[in-house]
């Protein structure tokens, strides 16, 4: 896309329309003119977020399923490296879940099921689509946009790995390296979506998880008390419980004793 209508479509980048700031740069609200709203992600000026850019474009403008966020566009001029996606009404699901109003009030129980089953079913779908394998690598409540029916898209493409079996010589079989990245990626993958469905079933930031991690991870399931106080006696109690069984199994210090993503996915939405 070209750099000068983007640039007018943000006001020069004005800091009027910025709408958020992350670790690769600012992005931005903007009306392009075919009449579409979309979110303007304009990279730092730094050679070291090249790799970025790539792996960001060649997933995402590649692949699509309805959880994960679409890439509309890019502009490559000179120093400037700027990524276009569809916007997302709703923002991000950490600032629902921790705004400092009463936003997370909005998020019953149903809404964060809904949101849970959508990410795994994305995370399961990249994990083993077939003619292709994608680990994200970078899963976080950050990442998780939500469109303006709280519908979830993964976003934040910018670590992931993607291996496409048709583009592996003939001389080399995938399935070392499938089995490779089963055990240094995917279950990563596989641990950070524990710790964002403890995230949404606590109410408590990552950082907090992260401290007490290890004692969840050595018991089937958490205590109740742990639960947000939002979602206790609203008659899910049961299914509470079921899905923080599952985040301390995602969890699991061995990574070999996670489940898979699509045993995560077939898991959730059976609670559901």
């Amino acid at each position: 896309m070209n750099f000068i209508e983007l640039s007018k479509a943000t006001s020069n980048f004005s800091q009027d329309n910025e709408i958020g700031n992350g670790m690769l740069g600012k992005v931005y609200k903007a009306l392009v003119p075919n009449g579409w709203t979309v979110a303007i992600k304009r990279l730092q000026s730094s050679e070291d977020l090249e790799e970025e850019f790539v792996s960001e474009i060649t997933t995402l403008g590649i692949l699509r399923h309805p959880n994960l966020v679409s890439l509309i566009g890019f502009c490559y001029e000179r120093d400037e490296r700027i990524l276009v996606y569809k916007y997302m009404p709703n923002g991000n699901l950490h600032e629902w879940l921790h705004s400092t109003g009463d936003k997370a009030r909005l998020l019953d129980f149903p809404l964060r099921v809904k949101i849970v089953v959508g990410v795994a079913k994305a995370l399961a779908w990249l994990h083993d689509g077939g003619n292709f394998h994608v680990v994200h690598s970078n899963i976080s409540t950050q990442c998780i946009l939500l469109d303006e029916n709280f519908d979830p898209k993964l976003s934040n493409f910018w670590e992931a790995t993607f291996v496409e079996p048709n583009d592996i010589g003939s001389n080399l079989s995938l399935s070392p390296m499938v089995e490779f990245l089963d055990f240094t990626t995917y279950k990563k993958d596989v641990y950070k979506f524990g710790v964002v469905l403890l995230e949404i079933l606590t109410g408590k930031e990552s950082y907090e998880l992260s401290c007490s991690s290890q004692n969840l991870s050595s018991s089937s399931f958490a205590s109740p008390l742990d639960v947000d106080k939002l979602l206790l006696g609203q008659g899910f109690d049961n299914m509470v419980m079921q899905l923080l069984e599952l985040a301390s199994n995602c969890m699991k210090f061995i990574p070999d004793q996670r489940p898979t993503m699509q045993q995560v996915y077939q898991t959730v939405a059976a609670i559901a």
